[in-house]
């Protein structure tokens, strides 16, 4: 397949109005969801990730962007994978790797997914998301129009190389910030990732969410000091070029990020 480098200027975006209003709401997956009213955010441009469809039987909320940041290591997420994409309900960004595969051009793997309207997206190669310490941990964001040779993989990737230390949230508040939206408001960022016990998942909304993951306590701290510095480094380039970035998750260890009420902010409707 041939790859065609685009622009942010010849970037088709969806065709929805709401992109006119400029504010955009990033959904992250921690325990606060849980008790968070999604369906205020019906009408408003809003992007999640990964399983954020196990919340889907509790709302009539669905983003209007789906991403997928992370190499499946279980056959529950390609089913995942498969199910957003084949979907339709909204345009899927997907790790251009991931993608590959999803496409069935990777040898082991069979095709599971129409591929061909989801936006591929080339991830940092130097760092990880998970490790912590000397050259694995950037200093700042390094935002590039060099994607290393990979958009020849697949065809129209997304313009920008993108960073996923941390997290794959991360990629989300990068795209957001070269798409030029503001405010920018998290949601469902809790920030602390915690050990499994007996099989359950205490870090996202869902207890199923990491079905057979088991997490240990140093994992954990891991995870969490590589979150932390992903979340400042933001704060650091949306501080220096005037892009507004609010937290309205309640209680969370973001405290990098100004906080504001979550249904406050649906009151002028």
């Amino acid at each position: 397949m041939t790859g065609q480098t685009t622009t942010l200027e010849t970037y088709e975006k969806p065709s929805i109005d709401i992109y006119e209003k400029g504010r955009l709401f990033l959904i992250g997956n921690g325990p606060s969801l849980r008790d968070t009213n999604l369906d205020l955010l019906i009408g408003e441009e809003s992007w999640a990730m990964n399983r954020i469809h196990l919340i889907y039987d509790k709302t009539d909320w669905r983003p209007t962007r789906w991403f997928w940041a992370d190499m499946p290591q279980r056959d529950y997420h390609r089913v995942d994978i498969g199910w957003h994409i084949n979907s339709n309900l909204y345009p899927c960004y997907v790790r251009h790797d991931v993608l590959k595969q999803a496409a069935g051009l990777w040898p082991r793997f069979d095709k599971y997914a129409d591929t061909e309207d989801c936006v591929p997206w080339v991830h940092c190669k130097h760092h990880s998301a998970v490790v912590w310490g000397g050259d694995k941990v950037p200093n700042e964001w390094h935002l590039t129009h060099d994607l290393q040779g990979f958009e020849s993989e697949m065809p129209n990737p997304y313009p920008y190389l993108i960073c996923k230390f941390g997290s794959g949230f991360s990629a989300l508040i990068q795209m957001a910030v070269l798409e030029g939206y503001s405010p920018i408001i998290l949601v469902g960022v809790d920030g602390n990732l915690k050990p499994t016990v007996d099989g359950v998942d205490y870090s996202h909304f869902d207890t199923a969410y990491w079905t057979d993951y088991m997490v240990t306590q140093e994992e954990a701290d891991r995870t969490n000091l590589g979150l932390w510095h992903s979340h400042q480094m933001a704060h650091d380039y949306a501080t220096e070029n005037g892009i507004t970035i609010l937290n309205a998750t309640p209680d969370s260890q973001f405290t990098m990020w100004e906080s504001v009420e979550y249904d406050a902010l649906f009151h002028s409707r």
